[in-house]
């Protein structure tokens, strides 16, 4: 049984539309001149989509309390009844024509009927049937989902047959596994897990923006909710629009709400959500959403200014106003001529988020523009660091003129801050183990000491500066910018002068010297012992007897590798000679 009520006033009157056999109602939809639409469970020898017109209800009077039919005939029999024999999932009919309607039909894929014409049906085949959505400002597009899968499909009603198709369509079809009538396949829209918590579809809606086309929202079964931008792919140079099918390309997705990642935040998932209905398209979107909790709230979509001005920000080294000392995390330096031009978008946003949206006051942008006029610039806006931390850089950081000087002085200074934090373990796993640092010493040795090993002490020092939070720019950029720097004090091929640029780590520091005296010993032929060239052979090869994988480099033209009992002649002899040195020298 379907029941209409009556919501316009408070005489609760409703109408009961009843069916054949009771089963279960899984999809409804109203069009725009009165037709409801309802779809059902499947039942032999019976269709599952039955339209009534119930636009006659409107004509009688609101003194009726109690049955809104009490006596009205004829009107409780459905005036289509459509799909023998299957089970309808989900229904919408399209705006542009109130009587073509499109459902989703279980295990067999999107049937698009005209009620003009009952022969004029058309088949996708999919096991996307649920959760349909059409675009409301581009209804050629329609969006669906299937129970079991993270994914999106969204079609275009325009792909009536391969002749109307462009060459680019029919080859995403033949060659890309795109579904006939499909126009973009996205297999991954929401994060899913094995917790499937019953037998609950992964995702719950989608919903297009009325005011945008091509924005789809998509919330999952978690409280995910994500925002999608699509667009129609570009073609060629100089093709000309089609009259067919098109397809479509994600240019930018949003995620607006964060809060169904964690585990404690729970009761605070979106549960459900639709957009608002904006006075003007030049606000941003906006979705109601509903929370676990019971709560309300309003979310905006993310502005397109703020991502150019993201853009502006140079997030990543190396930066290119390190030689002249320009902010590094900072907005790009404009001329106070261009600066209001080169911010604009963002001053345009500034003065919308002032203007009131809700209740008698809104505006009406078309007829007084000057309410999105572009505000003068006093000052030009600043980005803020989140969570800075609190004290000032150390002395030591200022004075120092090396990198490594500054390096060693910014994490004495971290672990400084860590010890005096509340949650010290906590922050200290984040940024490596700060006590097998020997509570900040200078000179960390190399061996290992009662905290761990010398590979886990060489760790925790790399990552102290690695993992901080809430460093200033100028101490940012020195931690981002540490290879740049080092180069600049001519960190090349001096082994002599290396060893000092990395003095702020040990174990770096004792590569290279190694290979100091390593080159030391190769001087003047003095590794090369009869038809043997051991320089830079580590002693790991001197006691394996390992000369590489290419020995023959290490050999004099004709000779051999040496066997065991050459290998301790040749090592004794040189080991004689280095002593024979050391006692001349004394």
């Amino acid at each position: 049984m379907v029941n209409l009520l009556r919501i316009d006033d408070d005489s609760n009157a409703f109408a009961e539309l009843g069916l054949k056999m009771t089963r279960t109602c899984q999809a409804v939809a109203f069009n725009t001149t009165g037709l409801l639409a309802v779809g059902l469970d499947r039942v032999r020898m019976d269709q599952s989509l039955h339209v009534w017109d119930v636009n006659r209800l409107s004509t009688f009077g609101k003194t009726q309390k109690k049955d809104l039919l009490q006596d009205i005939g004829g009107i409780t029999e459905p005036k289509h009844r459509l799909e023998p024999s299957v089970s309808i999932s989900s229904i919408k009919f399209f705006e542009d024509s109130p009587q073509t309607l499109v459902a989703g039909i279980k295990a067999q894929g999107l049937r698009i009927h005209d009620l003009r014409d009952p022969n004029s049906i058309l088949l996708f085949q999919t096991r996307c049937n649920n959760n349909l959505a059409i675009d409301y400002a581009d209804q050629n597009y329609f969006a669906s989902s299937a129970l079991d899968q993270p994914g999106v499909m969204i079609w275009d009603r325009r792909a009536t047959s391969r002749p109307v198709a462009s060459p680019a369509y029919t080859k995403a079809v033949d060659e890309d596994e795109l579904a006939w009538g499909g126009a973009l396949r996205l297999d991954k829209v929401i994060e899913s897990d094995s917790d499937t918590e019953g037998k609950h579809s992964l995702i719950r809606s989608l919903r297009y923006c009325r005011d945008r086309r091509g924005l789809l929202a998509v919330l999952s079964r978690t409280g995910q909710l994500r925002v999608l931008e699509t667009d129609r792919e570009t073609g060629p140079p100089g093709t000309a629009p089609s009259d067919g099918p098109e397809l479509l390309s994600v240019w930018k997705s949003h995620e607006m709400d964060l809060s169904y990642r964690e585990v404690s935040r729970r009761n605070s998932r979106i549960v459900s959500f639709d957009w608002v209905t904006l006075p003007s398209p030049a606000f941003r979107p906006r979705l109601l959403v509903l929370r676990a909790n019971g709560s309300f709230e309003i979310l905006e979509k993310p502005s397109s200014s703020a991502d150019h001005l993201f853009k502006l920000i140079p997030w990543q080294s190396p930066h290119r106003g390190l030689e002249e000392g320009t902010p590094y995390l900072d907005l790009m330096q404009f001329e106070p001529a261009h600066a209001p031009d080169m911010l604009a978008s963002l001053t345009t946003d500034i003065a919308l988020s002032e203007v009131p949206i809700f209740g008698p006051q809104n505006p009406d942008l078309e007829s007084d523009p000057r309410v999105i006029s572009r505000p003068n610039l006093t000052t030009l806006p600043t980005v803020e660091l989140v969570n800075p931390l609190s004290a000032s850089l150390p002395d030591s950081f200022y004075e120092s003129s090396t990198v490594a000087g500054k390096l060693r002085a910014l994490r004495n200074f971290v672990r400084e801050q860590v010890e005096k934090s509340d949650d010290a373990d906590a922050v200290s796993t984040q940024l490596g183990n700060l006590k097998l640092l020997k509570d900040g010493a200078e000179d960390i040795p190399l061996a290992s000491n009662g905290y761990g090993s010398c590979r886990e002490i060489h760790e925790a020092l790399l990552s102290t500066l690695k993992g901080a939070q809430g460093l200033s720019r100028e101490a940012q950029s020195v931690v981002d910018h540490a290879m740049l720097l080092r180069a600049r004090e001519k960190y090349l091929f001096d082994a002599q002068l290396n060893r000092s640029v990395v003095s702020d780590d040990p174990w770096t520091g004792f590569a290279w010297n190694w290979i100091a005296d390593a080159e030391h010993a190769a001087d003047d032929a003095g590794m090369i012992l009869s038809n043997l060239d051991l320089s830079y052979l580590g002693i790991y090869s001197i006691w394996t007897n390992y000369l590489g994988e290419n020995p023959s480099t290490r050999l004099t033209p004709g000779s051999t590798a040496p066997d065991a009992s050459q290998w301790e002649r040749l090592i004794g002899a040189f080991l004689q000679e280095e002593l024979s040195s050391k006692i001349r020298r004394c």
